[in-house]
């Protein structure tokens, strides 16, 4: 919703008391097309209608004394609930003291003494809808302004991995390999959480963006380092044994193999770390298991095997804490060594559930012309965060 369509839409008052005859009283009073109200007899009534109509209401008035919770206590709630509403309380002289505190501590806007003057009311409650109003608008200018910095460090992230795939040349078709991880991993109606408005300073995001791309290359150099004889596939092993071998003690492999699938070459090093990158991405616990089933291929030229790996849970998931396009190392890690020793990962998906990933390997990877991203990729990935809903 935009500025001006907030604007123009009509927020409601709710107003809360105990008195069935004051919740009657205050509806003839103020109530009309222009201001709609809702009322609730309790905290805890009025809390259930915040919970179905809370994006309605702009201004929120409670009694200070009811059984139970106190207007108060509904005022802190709503504060921390729906920031956005303007929270009034009204109470007699006698209660006054509480109301002076409510307004000293931040949880009300303003307190309005009983009984009441209609015409005083009414305008204390405009003034309090306008409060409301330039809320959201600041809110919404905030919510923008934070989209264009976060899409700002998601291109700069996207230029990061290109410009670290062109300078990795111990690794063969490191730009293949980061293309098809961007193409799997950025989505045209992806929108990530937005960085918080307390880190809309220029120098300290550069700083913070600097230190995660060196730590990002640190990792992948250290899990994509081949052996000392340097693109030299030094060990012929079949897809089973290499799963069986290199998968971490905190999964649990099945294999399933066909007689006769041929061998692959591989660099045993990178190997491991590749099988190791997978059974991580597919990790939910010390409980997880990764089926791996192997499929017979062709001959030179043509991928001879093909491993699928299943998780236990739903779905991976990324560390807590991160948003937007966070490049988690084990994952980059398996796309560069697939496609290092002339291969591919591919994510496989159950709807819009990734449930694992397709790795594929040639017989013999350095008899196999090395890969180009396809045609536009790049321009397909700016394009999809430019659509970001």
């Amino acid at each position: 919703m935009d500025v001006n369509t907030r604007a123009m839409t009509i927020y409601a008052v709710l107003y809360v008391d105990d008195e069935e005859k004051a919740l009657k009283y205050f509806r003839r009073a103020v109530a009309d097309e222009a201001l709609p109200v809702y009322t609730a007899s309790s905290v805890a009534e009025a809390l259930e209608v915040l919970e179905v109509h809370g994006e309605e209401i702009g201004v929120l008035i409670t009694d200070q004394r009811m059984p139970g919770q106190t207007g108060v206590d509904l005022l802190r709630r709503v504060r921390e609930d729906w920031p956005e509403i303007v929270r009034l309380l009204t109470t007699a002289y006698s209660d006054l003291d509480e109301a002076i505190e409510a307004v000293n501590r931040g949880e009300i806007f303003r307190y309005i003494t009983k009984p009441w003057d209609i015409r005083q009311l009414r305008t204390e409650l405009q003034q309090a809808l306008e409060i409301h109003r330039l809320r959201l608008e600041r809110s919404l200018l905030m919510e923008e302004k934070l989209s264009v910095w976060q899409r700002l460090i998601e291109v700069n992230r996207v230029r990061d991995l290109v410009v670290m795939a062109g300078s990795f040349t111990h690794i063969r078709n490191a730009m293949t390999a980061v293309a098809a991880y961007l193409e799997a991993n950025v989505t045209a109606s992806y929108r990530g959480r937005l960085i918080a408005p307390e880190q809309l300073d220029l120098w300290s995001l550069t700083e913070t963006e600097i230190r995660r791309t060196l730590g990002l290359i640190e990792a992948l150099i250290h899990t994509t380092e081949p052996n000392e004889a340097r693109d030299a596939f030094d060990a012929q092993t079949s897809p089973r044994r290499l799963i069986e071998e290199a998968a971490p003690p905190v999964c649990q492999v099945r294999v399933q193999e066909v007689d006769g699938i041929q061998p692959v070459l591989v660099d045993r090093t990178l190997a491991r770390s590749l099988v190791a990158s997978l059974c991580h991405m597919s990790a939910g616990g010390d409980e997880t298991t990764v089926e791996v089933l192997c499929e017979p291929g062709r001959l030179y030229g043509e991928l001879a095997a093909t491993v699928m790996t299943f998780c236990s849970a739903s779905n991976y998931q990324a560390p807590e804490g991160t948003s937007g396009l966070d490049v988690i190392p084990e994952h980059l890690s398996a796309y560069l060594i697939a496609y290092h020793h002339g291969g591919s990962l591919q994510p496989v998906l159950d709807g819009s559930i990734q449930k694992g990933f397709r790795l594929t390997l040639p017989t013999e990877p350095a008899v196999v012309p090395a890969g180009q991203p396809a045609e536009g990729w790049l321009e397909r990935i700016l394009a999809r965060l430019e659509c970001w809903e």
